[in-house]
């Protein structure tokens, strides 16, 4: 399978670069474990990675398993950055779709979210995630719940 580039939301690479904490970095204390939306989990994106699955209230939740190391993070960098197997947790990482169809700027996690907390990026990212909308309202719960099982 070949890995082709994707549209990214956001030029990441220039403002995470100055970030102190680096979230994909290993030795950082913060570090992104992406879960796997429904579309990335049907064309199996995520057996390309180490990952748990979470069953909460019923619904299946795979998410990058916290406890081992990304395969496609090399040399203080993402080996994926832009391309279609990059998944979209990370893509458009630190926003999170919302129940109500929008999304939002999580500043949990995120040193450099202030940077990304602007209705363009907002507005970017609903573009990205719009092929793949309206996400079900019983994914997306188990979506945000997730952080109380992890």
């Amino acid at each position: 399978m070949s890995i082709k580039s994707t549209e990214q939301v956001v030029d990441v690479a220039e403002i995470c670069s100055k970030c102190p904490d680096m979230c994909c970095d290993m030795a950082s204390d913060i570090r992104f474990e992406p879960r796997f939306f429904p579309h990335e989990v049907k064309r199996g994106l995520h057996l390309k990675f180490n990952y748990k699955v979470y069953i909460i209230d019923g619904v299946e939740i795979i998410v990058m398993d916290p406890d081992a190391d990304c395969p496609y993070f090399r040399d203080g960098r993402c080996m994926l950055y832009g391309m279609e197997d990059m998944p979209l947790d990370c893509r458009i990482f630190p926003a999170a779709p919302t129940l109500d169809g929008s999304v939002i700027v999580e500043y949990d996690g995120c040193p450099m979210a202030k940077h990304f907390d602007t209705p363009e990026y907002r507005e970017k990212v609903l573009k990205l995630l719009k092929p793949y909308m309206p996400l079900d309202k019983r994914w997306l719960e188990a979506y945000w719940r997730l952080d109380m099982y992890g």
